[in-house]
């Protein structure tokens, strides 16, 4: 009587394994799609943005602990990684490119003389 049921347990077993197959195929296709492109930086005015509210934070978190008398590449390099920090925490989605655009134009503006102050951020 034990093998009358054989058949049905190799029928079983085989789709199981077809959707184990499956089920790994389909799983390491998901993990390699690109993320979505919801925070892309589509115009101009969204980098610029982008940039202003960096520094804002920038500003927010270093403030008067800058000390400007430093040289202006050893300041950068100082606040590079802050920089990147803050923007990895603001927008997480940006690709490769964009995040390394955004930290460059943020670190290359620190220290630039404007009309209304010695120094800025």
């Amino acid at each position: 009587m034990s093998d009358m049921y054989v058949p049905y347990v190799a029928m079983v077993a085989v789709l199981f394994l077809g959707w184990v197959a499956h089920w790994t195929k389909t799983r390491s296709k998901v993990g390699s799609l690109p993320l979505p492109s919801l925070a892309r930086l589509k115009t101009p005015e969204e980098s610029d943005a982008l940039v202003l509210a960096v520094r804002q934070e920038l500003v927010a978190r270093m403030g008067g602990r800058i000390d400007w008398s430093r040289p202006i590449e050893e300041l950068r390099q100082e606040l590079r990684p802050i920089v990147e920090h803050i923007l990895a925490l603001s927008n997480p989605l940006l690709s490769l490119m964009e995040h390394h655009f955004i930290v460059q134009t943020v670190v290359e503006g620190i220290g630039r003389r404007d009309e209304h102050s010695e120094a800025t951020v």
